[in-house]
């Protein structure tokens, strides 16, 4: 919130006054007031405005009056300043950075540099830079009974200041704030009416501060001592000093009153000249310019005159030149209010190395108290309202907030799902979940048993199948110990025809089989290893009654054979008669597949079977597999064809073996159960 800064500047001829407006971020001259003094005859004024060592004369007192009268409010911040020339300074050095130690350590520094008790004084201090690794300050005392003698008359106007600085220092904010003057070295000299105060800065900052008893009234009274007439003397220097060069002179009248007005600044000069050699053996530089202000720079030509004795740029000071000025009457306000703007100025910035304050301890500002409370019903209905309007965001933040925590919850919800298959709303159990290391069952993504195996296992289920229920295969212990057939080695003997194929003029597998084990005996005949012609019968000679040691299990039926329909073996019999002999006998189940189909967990057999029974036992022998399981079956009856009367089939079953290998059953054993077939299957597994 912006708050209004006055900075008074009371002068012999006026009373100033600037007043800026303070914001946050930036200050803004907005307004300029003076008021003329008009001193009251002796005769006229009261006892105690005759007090010689008042701060201000009756004049001027009443000056101030009628000027805070028209422009002064209760909230307004006040600032004023001391005159240099009433205080003491030196530049101070210390080995540490810190301004509480620097503060603790100042006044007894400077205690050896004045002539009075440093209980009499009142002490501050300015950084003006760093040397050698020292911290230099600017120390300023100022008797504590100067410093007492001006509150008390400010507030007998009914004033309290909220800062009393030093006039010279005041002109760095000024400074500051002139574009043309705020870089480099720019020395400000004052010229008030009895002192003249001469400031130097660097980039801003104050470096050195001067000030000497040299002033407009000086200058007048040596002038009026040189020149004859019956004008005061303040009126005869403003009327008719004359400072033109040499050159620009008419008559002899103009070179007396220029000569008499250079000699009259005389003593202003040879200050001015002490002061910027002692600023070249300090810094080293010289200055890049020299502003002047005060009554006495109102002088024609004064300007001109000081570049060309001190060699050096000197121009006034132009308050419209600074930014943010909103003063209607800027462009002609000149340079009669810096120091009132230069106190305004420095009041509203908050660096301490910037000016002086001498209110303190004792003498430190009481009057923020008095405002507070004059502005407590407004500051607390300020703060209902800043509480309201908080209260207003904190709910509407914790909406907002609540609302995100479900789209949140909602969102984890739905990727917990999709990456680990349940919802949740665990951020953390989400995690570990996450980090947890997959487990990948490489097994899976094989099948359980190969095409090629199943189909092995296939072709062994058809072979028990379709294995007559006597028989046992040729070149066991039996063949071996059977006596000699008449006429001829029984390896010669064909094996009875198997009924799991048709024939086809070739030999059965089991027939195959027993040439191969015989073979590997040494007992083949050669015309048994010429194949049977296609569709013709066996050259082989077979005895029409084979003995009783060559039936299978013992049976009489030794040659029995069931031939597949339309066969045309000699040696084998038409229809069940032929088995054994015997009229009735069963010789086995006849069964032929077309097609296999194997995927990876299902499979399918189509093909013919002569009985419904050889179907049924087809599909037992296939569920009792341990890796065959879920048969299904249909069938239809054949009417035509080669298989009249036979029963076209399909079988259909899930492959899928278990994680464990069932028992086997016993050695020798043929069951059709589960056991047996799991042996079946592991002792394959093992092959």
């Amino acid at each position: 919130m912006a708050h209004r800064i006055l900075g008074l500047d009371i002068g012999k001829t006026a009373a100033r006054l600037a007043i800026v407006d303070k914001s946050l971020r930036q200050a803004a001259l907005v307004g300029y007031d003076h008021e003329m003094v008009v001193e009251v005859p002796p005769a006229e004024a009261e006892a105690p405005k005759l007090d010689r060592h008042a701060a201000f004369t009756p004049g001027q007192l009443e000056a101030v009056k009628r000027l805070m009268q028209r422009n002064f409010r209760p909230d307004d911040v006040l600032a004023v300043a001391l005159p240099s020339l009433l205080c003491m300074h030196r530049t101070l050095a210390f080995p540490f950075k810190d301004d509480k130690a620097i503060a603790d350590a100042v006044g007894f520094e400077l205690e050896n540099h004045i002539p009075t008790p440093l209980s009499d004084v009142v002490v501050d201090f300015v950084r003006i830079g760093e040397k050698d690794g020292q911290t230099e300050v600017l120390a300023v005392a100022a008797p504590r009974t100067e410093v007492e003698r001006y509150l008390e008359a400010y507030k007998g106007l009914g004033l309290e200041a909220r800062r009393l600085g030093l006039q010279s220092l005041a002109y760095s904010a000024l400074v500051r704030h002139l574009p043309e003057a705020k870089t480099g070295v720019t020395m400000v000299v004052d010229i008030g009416s009895r002192a003249t105060e001469v400031l130097a800065t660097l980039e801003g900052r104050p470096q050195q501060v001067r000030s000497f008893a040299v002033g407009a009234e000086t200058v007048a009274e040596l002038f009026a001592g040189q020149v004859t007439s019956d004008l005061p003397a303040a009126d005869l220097l403003r009327q008719h000093a004359l400072l033109l060069p040499e050159e620009a002179l008419e008559n002899q009248q103009e070179r007396a009153i220029a000569a008499a007005t250079r000699v009259a600044l005389q003593p202003l000069l040879r200050e001015l000249r002490l002061t910027l050699s002692g600023w070249l053996r300090r810094a080293h530089r010289r200055p890049d310019r020299l502003l002047i202000t005060g009554g006495l720079s109102q002088l024609n030509g004064l300007a001109e005159f000081l570049e060309r004795s001190l060699d050096l740029p000197v121009q006034h000071i132009r308050l419209g030149d600074m930014p943010d000025v909103q003063v209607a009457e800027a462009s002609v306000l000149g340079d009669r209010a810096a120091l009132a703007v230069a106190l305004a100025l420095g009041a509203g910035e908050a660096d301490p190395d910037a000016d002086v304050d001498f209110r303190q301890g004792e003498l430190s500002y009481e009057g923020d108290f008095k405002i507070l409370r004059q502005r407590l019903p407004q500051l607390a209905a300020f703060l209902v309202v800043a509480l309201c309007l908080i209260g207003i965001r904190a709910s509407l933040n914790y909406r907002a907030l609540v609302t995100e925590q479900e789209q949140q919850r909602a969102t984890l919800q739905a990727l917990s799902k999709q990456l680990t298959g349940k919802p949740s709303v665990d951020f953390e159990g989400v995690k570990k979940e996450l980090e947890r290391p997959v487990a990948v069952d490489v097994a899976s993504y094989y099948p359980d048993m190969s095409a090629f195996r199943a189909t092995e296992e296939i072709s062994n289920i058809i072979d028990k199948v379709t294995e007559p229920p006597d028989f046992k295969p040729p070149g066991g212990p039996e063949l071996a110990q059977a006596p000699q057939p008449p006429g001829g080695d029984p390896a010669n003997l064909p094996p009875p025809a198997f009924r799991g194929i048709p024939d086809l003029g070739g030999r059965p597998p089991s027939v195959m089989q027993g040439i191969r084990a015989r073979r590997a005996a040494g007992r083949v005949d050669s015309e048994e290893e010429s194949p049977p012609p296609i569709g013709g019968s066996s050259p082989v000679a077979r005895p029409t009654e084979p003995p009783p040691e060559q039936g299978r299990g013992g049976s009489p039926a030794g040659d029995a054979r069931t031939a597949a329909p339309g066969s045309t073996d000699p040696g084998a019999a038409d229809g069940p008669a032929a088995a054994g002999g015997a009229p009735g006998a069963f010789g086995g189940h006849q069964i032929e597949l077309s097609t296999i189909q194997i995927d990876r967990q299902h499979g399918t057999l189509r093909g013919d079977a002569d009985t419904q029974d050889a179907l049924l036992a087809l599909q037992q022998a296939v569920d009792a597999h341990r890796c065959f399981g879920k048969v299904k079956s249909s069938s239809d009856r054949i009417t035509f064809e080669r298989h009249n009367d036979w029963f076209k089939f399909t079988l259909e079953f899930e492959i899928a073996c278990p994680a464990a290998t069932a028992k086997a059953a016993e050695p020798g054993g043929k069951g059709g159960d589960k056991g047996g077939a799991a042996k079946a299957g592991g002792d394959a597994e093992e092959e």
